[in-house]
């Protein structure tokens, strides 16, 4: 069985600043859309969840004014990230 692509590292990076914003959305599209390991259901939903998150991540300021509820900055991204994160790791810690 394949194993998946680490999202943990590429949110990590991201979160410690090794990696960009830009950097992040591009690696985590490009990964999940093309994504061919069986993942578990659980491990699934999270990333899902992100990769929507990351589709809100806008640079534009005025367009997360403008609709805050479709559009995320930077910042807000981060929190999503930790977020997503911290479940993944959760879920790691339920296998052992």
């Amino acid at each position: 069985m394949k194993k998946p692509y680490n999202y943990k590292l590429l949110i990590e990076n991201f979160l410690n600043n090794i990696i960009a914003v830009k950097e992040f959305e591009n690696s985590y599209w490009e990964n999940f859309k093309n994504e061919d390991a069986d993942l578990s259901e659980n491990l699934f939903h999270i990333l899902d969840k992100l990769f929507a998150e990351v589709d809100m991540y806008t640079d534009n300021e005025e367009y997360v004014q403008q609709d805050p509820v479709w559009n995320i900055n930077e910042k807000q991204l981060r929190v999503y990230a930790q977020e997503a994160l911290d479940e993944i790791e959760k879920l790691e810690g339920s296998f052992f």
